[in-house]
């Protein structure tokens, strides 16, 4: 029997995280008899797509979290993880911070390089100026370059290898349309399970960080509650904010008619719950929950932050930040007196290029024509 080709793909962790949701996507939808996928990852924590990964095939290494003081430790972590496996032909690199030194090491060990932009942004402060200084030399380091769409391109990567289309392309976020399709059936389950009995839904999902604006949900939610007062926020997702946000809706005393989901298996059922679907973040490299969402059938207000590129359906409203809090609750109270039409959406979203089943044919002939080739020959 002859093995599949193995491909890693280098992530933070394997939370449900963006990059890392879109990796599973791909990774559930190739043909496991002909390429696998392994990870390596920066973080002990319990993964919430362990099982399934080790399940379909697939294993976890981990390199540790960088640092000044440890970093001989993490290169020679990466020394030893490419001298025990020869079979990784291709290192595909979702990690910004660190990518010029386990990319170099990677193609100076004869690998083919990927790197693959998730954002548009590495935050504000020194420590975003240090990630922005390290993640430079990977414009000249990498083989091939994927983004998540062209603003997430030419942010990370800039005007020359943007416009080389031998080795840049865009892979646009995509997902199983069909299992976000509306389902009455999900929409009982989850209000049951959230006790949502028949309010109004104002729905969002994403990772608990500064990039997902949580404290602004927050108080655009208030202000939807002071005016509607049958509403209720529905947030899938887990991190690092979790606590403080608890803290500041329990302050502003609406804790009651907050539900934190946090990290589900099943985060497709959410949406059909929803009402509205809220996702005002100070940036994005493309906005996956924003696509599911549109897939869902879903009204979705969104601030001028995310690409436009994710604005696939008419039901989207592009709302300036600087309206505040009480001018984005006064626009998704209007919106809720108005039933959605939910049925054509999951079309129209494969129609613009996000089904799943296309992109993963795509990346699975990209690697394994690397493995054959060393190029990928005619594919980009």
């Amino acid at each position: 029997m002859v093995e599949p080709v193995r491909v890693v793909h280098v992530l933070g962790a394997l939370h449900r995280g963006g990059a890392e949701t879109f990796v599973m996507n791909v990774y559930r939808h190739i043909d496991r008899t002909r390429l696998q996928f392994d990870f390596v990852i920066h973080t002990d924590e319990n993964c919430s797509y362990r099982k399934e990964i080790e399940e379909m095939g697939g294993r976890i290494y981990l390199a540790g979290k960088f640092s000044l003081k440890n970093a001989l430790v993490y290169w020679r972590s990466w020394k030893r993880l490419l001298a025990e496996h020869p079979e990784w032909i291709v290192v595909h690199g979702h990690v910004r911070s660190t990518a010029c030194i386990y990319m170099k090491m990677a193609k100076d060990a004869g690998r083919t390089v990927i790197a693959h932009s998730h954002s548009t942004s590495n935050g504000r402060g020194m420590k975003g100026w240090i990630k922005d200084v390290m993640q430079y030399p990977v414009r000249y380091i990498a083989d091939y370059f994927f983004a998540c769409s062209e603003n997430a391109g030419k942010w990370m990567f800039g005007g020359r290898v943007v416009g080389d289309p031998m080795h840049y392309k865009v892979i646009k976020n995509a997902i199983d349309v069909d299992a976000f399709r509306y389902d009455r059936g999900y929409e009982t389950e989850i209000r049951k399970e959230f006790h949502l009995g028949d309010k109004k839904v104002i729905g969002t999902v994403g990772r608990l960080c500064d990039a997902k604006n949580p404290f602004f949900i927050l108080d655009v939610f208030l202000e939807v509650h002071k005016r509607a007062s049958d509403t209720i926020l529905l947030w899938g997702g887990d991190g690092e904010l979790r606590e403080q946000i608890e803290a500041a809706a329990e302050k502003m005393g609406i804790q009651s008619a907050v539900r934190m989901a946090g990290s589900v298996g099943d985060v497709h059922k959410l949406y059909s719950a929803f009402d509205v679907f809220l996702f005002p973040s100070k940036w994005e490299g493309l906005g996956i929950s924003l696509i599911e969402a549109q897939a869902a059938g879903l009204p979705c207000f969104v601030s001028e932050k995310v690409p436009l590129e994710a604005v696939i359906c008419r039901d989207v409203k592009v709302m300036r930040l600087e309206l505040g809090c009480a001018g984005w609750g006064e626009e998704i109270v209007k919106r809720l007196q108005i039933s959605p039409d939910r049925e054509r959406a999951c079309k129209d979203v494969a129609g613009a290029g996000y089904d799943i089943k296309k992109t993963a044919l795509y990346l699975q002939e990209v690697y394994l024509s690397l493995n054959e080739y060393g190029i990928p020959k005619g594919i980009l």
